[in-house]
């Protein structure tokens, strides 16, 4: 299946979410199968994405990379410290990167593991939502 690394990301997230639920082995066993194929591609943009934070950040006379310290919901973080256009840049080309188009091998799940999920009580019920999440995985 062809999906911008962007939406990647976004399935990733969403079938992350799903770790605690109980649900019939085959759409369990897709849902991982998908998870550990995306993570690949995940793991991949977060080498580009720090690569680029690299080549943008300021730097000392050494030529070491410069951090600075922020505050983000109470916590403290370190982050590439940049220019305002330095983060303009790194931001336009994180975005197109983010546009890449990638082939993934996604795990089908059919209708009926869903229903399953209505009909026998030891699987958790899937809200509007989580369907929702799960659509561009199942067949018809």
């Amino acid at each position: 299946m062809r999906m911008t690394l962007k939406e990647v990301n976004r399935h990733f997230t969403e079938l992350a979410g799903f770790g605690k639920k109980v649900f019939p082995s085959r759409l369990g066993f897709a849902i991982s199968c998908n998870l550990e194929r995306m993570q690949e591609e995940i793991e991949r943009v977060e080498k580009e994405r720090k690569k680029l934070c690299e080549m943008y950040a300021e730097k000392d006379e050494s030529g070491n990379v410069l951090m600075a310290e922020s505050v983000i919901n109470g916590q403290k973080m370190q982050e590439y410290k940049m220019s305002e256009e330095n983060k303009k840049a790194f931001s336009e080309e994180y975005t197109q990167l983010l546009e890449t188009e990638v082939e993934i091998d996604i795990r089908k799940s059919g209708m009926e593991e869903i229903e399953q999920c209505e009909k026998i009580e030891r699987y958790d019920l899937l809200s509007v939502a989580e369907l929702l999440a799960l659509s561009f995985m199942l067949e018809e």
